[in-house]
């Protein structure tokens, strides 16, 4: 019996969107075996997106296509065997695209089936002998340079396949090959399961998930949301055209005049469940990512229910929303809608719940159980800040300025949080582990604090000073914030959890709830707040669950070894006499600054040994002595810090320019180094150690040379120059640092904007001759 051929139009307007692909490989399908390959790839057979034209190009062998083709005179057929993406799936359609293959297209095709009773992963091996293949699609008739849409009979339909053999009868090319179905999806449960049960993406389409409509999809296609991973360019992502107030749609006439510009996605559920939270990845677009997106969701034809409420969003990163407290956590769903603000692109879009039947009979939960989501910046905005670095300068959040600093070897964020009149007073907090998570752990929260001043936590890094046991990397910080209520006590309804990297800072505003629970591993952190704020402490009694956090250890790279004695020795007579570093200790830094790290010498009042609960020491105030209508800004920002040319181990360093700050002191945090796999910023390579050169102002208002001192500064230690020192800009000495910075300032430079009053910079390169020398360690 024949394949009933389909209409393109019909297949591509109203027949398509019902299924999914599951032959490419977009979303993990795979060729695996092949009889002739001999002019173009198999491979591009399953590629996504259409086929194109290579006409005039040539490679080794031939003419090029974008497609498969075999060699002339086969006998009887090729062929070509691909594990489909799914495990399994009911097959409906296939399209068999000889585009652009014209005198030399294949002249028929046969396709095969074969189910595999276990995932096979990648290692699977088929032959064309294999006595499991099932004829799906019997001998059709191709013809050239155009696409051919067949049904698939009752077999396929209701048959599981893992693999498909297709047949090209004798030999020539394909450019497309595309086989539609419905993966079979997961089993669905019978209850909720408890928290430590991780969600899964309902809309995968590896179990059926799809796009079937979109309001817009001008530049690049809503399906690409589906795809696995966070792609390669701004391509495959879906990218809507740019709307304008009063134009288009939303002219005076148009259908949607007056109402709020907004583009919207809706997709089907690979199987209806109960949603616990909502991933919007906006990589790579980061000049044209939506202002902000939320997410409804519905059972079939019900009313639309807000699960995520209209969110900012930020430049080329990962966004997880939680879904609101107004859900009923028995509320199932199978479709979900999600509209971005105004308009723009989007990479993926993943909904985490756990699978279950809308007929389920479902009993709430006795206790509330808040899950700890990976630290945004975004999402933490109605509650304060976070303090971070990122890899791209083109990630800062909206908002915050960017430059490059200190002669080219760093990355600056500027004010990612401005801090209250208050909260000048700069300490350290050692605080033990609380809890371990690295299986996943339900934490009690009892009780919650806020604070009339602003206060922030910036996570410093592990090394420690000669003498001192440094601390182990692997810890976290779980934030647990809500905002006041009209009673001023804390609204649960508005009630999250993060959970922060050791890369990660936070500054809660004045009067949010928060708790700040260290977890896994002690973690040092500099503080900045106000020594008179007055802390209001409230009980409240729910549980937050934090799924399993373990990073791998990394073992930091050795620095390059030095150079012979020989090498350094020249190198030193050359440059005249070089000062060594040395470790820096409070009392050797006492007329520069102070120190910032947990209880050194001469702090009492910080945590006894034994004691259950830590406590914090004050150790510097910040300094600001602006005019009043100079408009300065105090905030802390974060300069990403990479070694500077010339600043090689075992060798004499030039120091060629020295700055001070006459209206503001300046702290320099190194903060600690870790990430989320999978989820969010990479973490940054382990190590960090840095150099601080400093002098006293001589009788000429200028640096003194004979005064330059240099001090080795290990990760978990923290600096503060006081306004007016002299010091060289900040020398890192062997792996990419995040030093939170703690200053005053009336222009950032960013744009190009600067104020003199900020810094005075001073270079010395007058005859070759620098200010001073420093002999760098070796090791």
């Amino acid at each position: 019996m024949a394949a009933p051929s389909i209409p393109l139009e019909v297949f591509d307007s109203s027949i398509k969107l019902n299924f999914t692909e599951v032959s490419t490989s977009a979303i993990g399908g795979r060729v695996i075996a092949c009889s002739d390959d001999f002019f173009v790839s198999r491979d591009n057979l399953i590629k996504p997106g259409p086929s194109i034209s290579m006409k005039g190009q040539f490679g080794p062998n031939g003419a090029l296509y974008d497609g498969w083709e075999s060699r002339r005179h086969n006998p009887t057929f090729d062929w070509v065997i691909i594990q489909l993406a799914a495990h399994e799936s009911h097959l409906h359609y296939v399209d068999i695209d000889t585009s652009h293959f014209s005198g030399n297209e294949a002249p028929q095709s046969q396709v095969f089936g074969l189910h595999l009773d276990q995932p096979a992963g990648d290692n699977l091996k088929l032959l064309p002998g294999d006595k499991r293949w099932e004829e799906l699609l019997p001998v059709v008739t191709l013809g050239p340079n155009s696409r051919h849409i067949f049904e698939l009979g009752d077999k396929a339909k209701e048959g599981l396949w893992s693999a498909l053999m297709v047949r090209m009868i004798p030999d020539g090319g394909m450019a497309r090959f595309r086989a539609y179905g419905r993966p079979v999806p997961p089993p669905l449960l019978s209850a909720l399961p408890t928290p430590d049960v991780a969600p899964i993406d309902l809309l995968s389409p590896l179990i059926g998930g799809r796009i079937i409509a979109a309001s817009d999809a001008n530049f690049s296609p809503p399906s690409n949301l589906l795809l696995p991973g966070r792609g390669h360019d701004m391509s495959d992502g879906w990218e809507t055209r740019r709307s304008q107030v009063g134009r288009g749609k939303y002219a005076p006439d148009g259908p949607l005049a007056g109402q709020e510009r907004k583009e919207w996605v809706v997709a089907r559920l690979g199987a209806t469940g109960v949603i616990k939270h909502v991933e919007i990845d906006s990589a790579y677009h980061v000049g044209n990512y939506p202002v902000a997106a939320g997410a409804e969701a519905t059972l079939c034809d019900a009313e639309w229910v807000t699960i995520a409420a209209k969110t900012p969003l930020g430049p080329h990163r990962q966004h997880w929303l939680a879904t609101d407290s107004s859900v009923a956590p028995t509320a199932v769903f199978s479709h979900v809608r999600c509209s971005i603000y105004p308009d723009g692109g989007l990479k993926r879009l993943r909904i985490y719940g756990h699978p279950i039947a809308p007929t389920t009979s479902l009993t709430a939960p006795a206790r509330t159980t808040e899950t700890a989501l990976p630290l945004t910046f975004e999402a933490f905005k109605p509650f304060g800040q976070v303090i971070q670095g990122w890899e791209l300068a083109t990630s800062a959040p909206k908002g915050v300025s960017f430059n490059r600093a200190n002669q080219d070897t760093a990355a600056k964020f500027h004010r990612l949080t401005q801090v209250s009149p208050a909260a000048t007073a700069l300490g350290c907090l050692r605080a033990p582990a609380e809890h371990d998570v690295r299986t996943g752990a339900t934490i009690n929260i009892k009780s919650l604090q806020k604070s009339d001043s602003t206060k922030a936590f910036m996570p410093q890094g592990t090394g420690a000073a000669p003498g001192e046991v440094a601390l182990n990397d692997g810890s976290a910080s779980v934030v647990v914030v809500a905002l006041a209520g009209e009673d001023g006590s804390p609204d649960l309804a508005t009630a999250k959890s993060f959970l922060a990297t050791a890369a990660q800072g936070v500054s809660f505003s004045e009067n949010v709830w928060y708790s700040l629970i260290t977890v896994n591993e002690r973690q040092d952190y500099a503080i900045l707040g106000s020594k008179d704020a007055e802390y209001t402490e409230s009980a409240v009694d729910f549980d937050v669950y934090v799924p399993a956090y373990n990073p791998a250890p990394v073992k930091a790279v050795p620095p390059t070894p030095a150079p012979s004695a020989g090498a350094i020795l020249a190198s030193a007579l050359h440059g005249g006499d070089a000062i060594h570093p040395v470790p820096v200790t409070e009392k050797d830094f006492a007329p520069f600054g102070e120190l910032i790290r947990a209880y050194p010498a001469g702090y009492t009042n910080g945590v006894a040994s034994g004691s259950p609960k830590p406590h914090q020491s004050w150790i510097s105030t910040t300094t600001d002595t602006y005019p009043v209508h100079a408009g300065a800004v105090s905030s802390i920002g974060v300069y990403r810090s990479t070694k500077k040319i010339g600043l090689e181990r075992g060798q004499v360093f030039d120091v060629k320019y020295m700055e001070r700050h006459p209206y503001t002191s300046q702290s320099f945090i190194p903060m600690g180094k870790g990430s989320i796999s999978g989820k969010g910023e990479n973490a940054l390579s382990p190590g960090g150690a840095f150099l601080v050169a400093v002098a006293m102002n001589g009788p000429d208002d200028r640096p003194d040379p004979a005064t330059l001192r240099s001090f080795i500064m290990e990760s978990g230690t923290g600096l503060v120059y006081r306004a007016g020192v002299w010091h060289h800009p900040v020398l890192v000495l062997d792996d990419t640092l995040d030093l939170a910075c703690i200053e005053t300032q009336v222009a950032t430079g960013a744009g190009g904007v600067s104020d003199e009053r900020d810094c005075e910079l001073l270079t010395y390169e007058v005859e070759g001759q620098p200010f001073g020398r420093i002999a760098v360690p070796d090791l």
